[in-house]
C-alpha cells in the first residue's frame, strides 16, 4: 500500500487556509477535508459541508456518516481509498496529532504540516474584522500563534513542515501546489488547479468560505454576497482590503515598528520576506523600504 499522509495546515486563522485546502483538493491523490475537527464530533451541526450542502451531521453528510471517531483519519482513508493524502485545516495541531481519548494508530500514516501565514501588516486588519482585537492585541496574537506553531512543529511533535506565505499562494497558486505535492511525494496535475472552486469531496467549514468557494456559486455570481466576493472569472484574488483604511495602516505601522525585532525574527524563521511591504506606502507620508530575507 502506498504511504498515506495527513497534512495539517496550521498557523493564524484568516490566513488563507480555506483557499489552500481547495487548491490542494484539486489533485487526484489529495482530499481536502477543510476544518476536519467538525467531522470528529459532527452532530452539533455548526459547520457546513461543501458537497452535501447541509450542516455536517451523521444524518446529512455522507462522509460524516462513515467516520469512526476512535480511528478518525483511518476511517476517512477507508471511505476515500483512492486518496493518499488528507488535508486537515483545523489549524490546531493537537486536534489531529494528539487526541487523548481516541485509539487511532498513527503509525499507519505519516504526518506533515504547512505553516501558512499572512504578513502581519495584512493579518492584523483581517483579524480585527473577525474578532474584537485592538491593533496591539492583534499583533501580539500573530506573534503568539506563529511562535506557538513553530514550537509545536519543531519541539513537541517534530513534524516535517513547509512554510507558506499567503502572498505567494495567491500570486502563484499552481507553483505553491506543485511545491506541496513534491513535499508530499504525490503526483501533480497542473490542469486541475484552475478548477479549485469545484469539488466532489466533503469539505467542512465553520465560516462562509465553503459556500463562497463551492456551494453558492449562483449567489456569488449574482453579486448577492457583495462586490468583494463577486468574481465572474473565478480567479484567485489577493485580499487587499486592509489597504483601504489609512488611519488603521498608520496604527499598524507604529505597532510594527514597536515590535519589529520580534516580528523580523519570526518571519525569518518562516523564510518569509521581512520589513513593511514595499508596495505599501507609509501612511505617514515617507516610504518604508522592504527588507528581504
Amino acid at each position: 500500500m502506498a504511504q498515506r499522509t495527513v497534512l495539517h495546515v496550521v498557523g493564524p486563522a484568516w490566513s488563507g487556509s480555506s483557499l489552500l485546502n481547495a487548491l490542494l483538493n484539486t489533485q487526484p491523490e489529495i482530499a481536502g477535508l477543510g476544518e476536519a475537527h467538525h467531522f470528529r464530533d459532527p452532530d452539533h451541526g455548526v459547520a457546513s459541508c461543501s458537497n452535501c450542502r447541509q450542516p455536517v451531521t451523521r444524518a446529512t453528510c455522507r462522509l460524516a456518516a462513515r467516520i469512526d471517531p476512535d480511528r478518525f483519519y483511518g476511517s476517512i482513508f477507508d471511505a476515500l481509498p483512492e486518496k493518499r493524502v488528507l488535508v486537515d485545516a483545523s489549524k490546531a495541531l493537537h486536534l489531529g496529532v494528539q487526541v487523548a481519548d481516541d485509539s487511532e494508530d498513527r503509525t499507519l500514516f505519516q504526518q506533515k504540516a504547512i505553516l501558512l501565514t499572512k504578513h502581519p501588516s495584512q493579518w492584523v486588519p483581517s483579524a480585527m474584522r473577525h474578532e474584537n482585537y485592538s491593533v496591539e492585541s492583534a499583533f501580539k496574537m500573530w506573534m503568539y500563534v506563529v511562535s506557538d506553531s513553530l514550537s509545536q512543529l519543531v519541539e513537541s511533535f517534530r513534524l516535517p513542515f513547509l512554510s507558506l506565505c499567503y502572498d505567494d499562494l495567491v500570486a502563484d497558486p499552481a507553483g505553491a501546489v506543485s511545491r506541496i505535492c513534491q513535499f508530499l511525494n504525490v503526483g501533480y496535475d497542473p490542469q486541475r488547479v484552475p478548477r479549485w472552486y469545484q469539488t466532489e469531496t466533503c469539505i467542512a467549514g465553520g465560516n462562509m468560505a465553503v459556500y463562497l468557494q463551492f456551494a453558492d456559486q449562483a449567489r456569488l455570481q449574482a453579486g448577492e454576497l457583495g462586490d468583494w466576493y463577486r468574481d465572474l472569472d473565478r480567479m484567485i484574488r489577493r485580499d487587499d482590503r486592509w489597504l483601504a483604511d489609512p488611519a488603521l495602516r498608520l496604527q499598524c505601522l507604529a505597532m510594527w515598528q514597536r515590535h519589529e525585532p520580534r516580528l523580523t525574527e519570526l518571519m525569518r524563521r518562516l523564510g518569509h520576506r521581512t520589513g513593511w511591504p514595499a508596495e505599501t506606502p507609509d501612511p505617514a507620508g515617507s516610504p518604508v523600504p522592504e527588507e528581504t530575507s
